[in-house]
């Protein structure tokens, strides 16, 4: 019509913007966004943001953060060039920067403790040639292995899937080498070209097997990581695969939508028939590259809630998805598979047998009555679970209100016997809601045999749990080298540690910071002053409560680590030098996707260790650089980095207790060397002794 005015891309409403927005790439994007005041508001689209990373990155979903457009954004900058992984524990001594060479060249000087050397890493330490892969987006522990998942949908593994770190034969084994899962003959390897069939979207790590589901919707399943793959079809479930020419969309009834791994079984949730669980055994039905699984159905699991104008079929159909409800999450432990529906409900079902399974599932109404106490926000009505997470033994359950409950074998048994049971189980026990999970901030948790982490939003991990036989798997320090500060105490003659009471309310974080190990070695040693300190480090060394306030003043000063403004100036975007993107663990080790501000970890280097002659302070910058082989930055459309080299850590030639030698033989100095171990007075009132004043709280004393 003559005169009557164009409708601009600006005269949308926002209800339909915000879906043309996810098809522009970053620099259109961008460029959108610094057209105007109503475009700018759009710049930190958490929607927009979140869905670049997860499909450029395949970076698994974080419900809880949904809605926080800037973590995505910065993210997405960071995964381009950033991503590393850091392992530690049992299983970490296979594939950390250096250990293999440390171990031989120990073994050289004493041949004869050859069998009573450990391999336990007790630091957080670099994955050897993890950077070699090109970006790192998600990670998962086996029982004995750790398989990552890159962004061009590669899967690849250390250590060793199918059983103990003392199986020594060679076809099990990759001996601590990067190894890329390979696909049966016929099908192109992922490093050859793009192919739906077998580039993995989505993958979950068992304890002696990985399952992966590609971009068309086929399951794969390892339990060599030098065996080619084998394909999952079932016998008596149907599914249709999707993508590309089959026109099927990803979403529809009978697509897998993600497999789970546990303990000896595997399973998949089928989008209209439900979670299918089967044993995991290679050697049955298998037909060439295709393992025949005789599935069975967990039930109650396959209701979908009508969409659209669609109405429930019946009335059976109806009841289901007002007790029930539709399937969103789905976890395996030991013996058991536990789901979480769209009605804030958890479920159980027994799956150690097809007899036990049919009978039916059990609502943990316990998580959903239970209320937490020091919950984020205890006003909350809303009191429905929104996410469960877990493995082996252990599961917690996230509440929208910010509450956390953990669960374990113990509880489920007592949940199942109390329906399915003799009838002797009367009294069903109540979900753990521990003070150190309420309130923290925590977005995911990773079970191991018995050590957990948690994941907070803040980019940092804390431990809790028990440390079997010193093995490294907190994470947190080798206990004769610093570790016993962190508030930890050592029992047995098998050497376990666990925590000291204050430690076990608030959690220890864990450390990236290779000039932290070296500040608590130096402590351990009786800091500048050992004389002096000898009787401080008695106490430590004899009494529990000591140790249990001393540790909280070397968590406050850990936590301040990055304050000095060299440092500080360099965080850009807020995230700090290490910050934790995923944390997994399993048997007795943990690993972390960890995004590093490499200029400021180089910094930090810089400002703690000092030339002991000031004209060689260019030297220091060199070696910090050689150290962290730091990237330039990259602009946000620049996309992933497909590979990035980088040299061993250089090992620290020590001349003293705070002084070391680089590889240029220039003499450098810790700013710590002249720190005396600290004195505090100690929660009841008595002051350690010695003839130093009395240590300053960087945040007051907790007491």
């Amino acid at each position: 019509m003559t005169g009557e005015k164009k409708m601009s891309l600006a005269d949308l409403p926002a209800d339909i913007l915000v879906n043309i927005l996810p098809y522009l790439d970053v620099r259109s994007f961008l460029s959108l966004c610094s057209t105007s005041t109503g475009f700018y508001r759009h710049r930190l689209d958490p929607a927009y943001w979140r869905r670049l990373v997860r499909t450029t990155f395949r970076l698994p979903d974080q419900p809880l953060l949904h809605t926080d457009g800037a973590r995505w954004q910065k993210l997405y900058r960071r995964l381009c060039t950033q991503s590393h992984v850091f392992t530690w524990g049992q299983a970490s001594s296979e594939f950390v920067l250096n250990f293999r060479d440390t171990f031989r060249e120990s073994m050289r000087a004493n041949p004869h403790a050859r069998r009573f050397v450990k391999r336990f890493v007790h630091w957080p330490s670099e994955v050897r040639d993890a950077m070699q892969i090109g970006t790192v987006v998600d990670i998962q522990c086996g029982g004995w292995s750790v398989t990552m998942l890159n962004s061009e949908g590669a899967l690849y593994t250390l250590g060793n899937i199918s059983g103990s770190f003392n199986t020594l034969h060679a076809h099990n084994r990759s001996k601590g080498i990067l190894e890329l899962l390979q696909f049966p003959s016929g099908y192109p390897q992922i490093d050859e070209r793009y192919d739906p069939a077998i580039a993995i979207a989505q993958f979950s790590s068992g304890r002696s097997h990985v399952l992966g589901l590609s971009d068309s919707g086929r399951i794969w399943f390892w339990h060599k990581q030098l065996t080619p793959a084998l394909n999952i079809e079932f016998l008596h479930v149907d599914t249709v695969k999707y993508g590309g020419a089959s026109g099927v969309d990803d979403d529809a009834r009978g697509t897998v939508q993600r497999v789970v791994a546990g303990w000896d079984r595997s399973s998949a949730y089928v989008k209209g028939t439900g979670i299918v669980v089967w044993d995991t055994d290679p050697y049955e039905q298998q037909e060439e590259d295709t393992l025949l699984v005789d599935a069975d159905t967990v039930p109650q699991s396959g209701y979908l809630r009508p969409r659209g104008n669609t109405r429930e079929p019946d009335d059976a159909t109806e009841i289901l998805g007002s007790t029930v409800g539709e399937v969103i999450k789905h976890i395996i432990l030991e013996g058991y598979t536990v789901f979480l529906t769209d009605l804030g409900k958890v479920f159980a079902a027994k799956t150690e047998t097809r007899e036990k399974l049919l009978l039916g599932v059990v609502e943990l109404s316990g998580f959903v009555d239970q209320s937490c106490p020091d919950a984020v926000d205890r006003n909350n009505t809303n009191d429905k679970v929104s996410d469960i997470q877990g493995s082996f033994r252990s599961f917690a359950a996230f509440k929208m209100n910010g509450g956390i409950l953990l669960g374990d074998r113990r509880l489920l048994d007592a949940y199942w016997d109390s329906k399915f049971g003799d009838g002797t189980t009367t009294e069903l026990p109540e979900p753990r809601s521990p003070h150190a999970l309420q309130n923290k901030g925590i977005i995911s948790l990773a079970f191991g045999d018995y050590h957990y982490h948690a994941l907070h939003a803040n980019g940092q991990i804390s431990s809790y749990g028990n440390e079997p036989q010193s093995s490294g798997a907190l994470g947190l320090g080798e206990y004769s080298e610093g570790g016993s500060f962190r508030g930890l105490n050592k029992v047995g003659h098998v050497q376990d540690i666990n925590f000291l009471p204050h430690a076990t309310s608030d959690g220890r974080r864990v450390w990236f910071e290779p000039t932290k190990r070296e500040w608590l070695r130096f402590m351990s040693k009786g800091g500048s002053h050992p004389d002096e300190a000898h009787g401080r480090l008695q106490l430590v060394n004899t009494r529990n409560d000591v140790r249990d306030d001393l540790g909280e003043w070397f968590e406050q000063e850990g936590a301040h680590w990055n304050d000095h403004s060299e440092v500080s100036k360099l965080d850009d975007d807020g995230l700090g030098p290490y910050y934790a993107l995923t944390i997994a663990a399993g048997g007795w080790h943990s690993t972390a996707l960890v995004l590093v501000n490499e200029k400021m970890a180089a910094k930090s280097w810089e400002v703690y260790a000092q030339p002991v002659n000031p004209e060689a302070s260019f030297s220091m910058r060199e070696w910090a650089r050689k150290k962290w082989n730091t990237f330039s930055s990259t602009d946000l459309d620049t996309g992933p980095r497909q590979l990035r080299t980088r040299s061993s850590m250089e090992q620290l030639d020590r001349t003293g207790p705070a002084t070391f030698k680089d590889s240029d033989g220039q003499e450098f100095r810790f700013a710590w060397a002249d720190d005396p171990f600290p004195r505090i007075q100690l929660r009841s009132g008595e002051e350690m002794p010695g003839q130093v004043p009395l240590s300053d709280w960087k945040d007051g004393k907790p007491y």
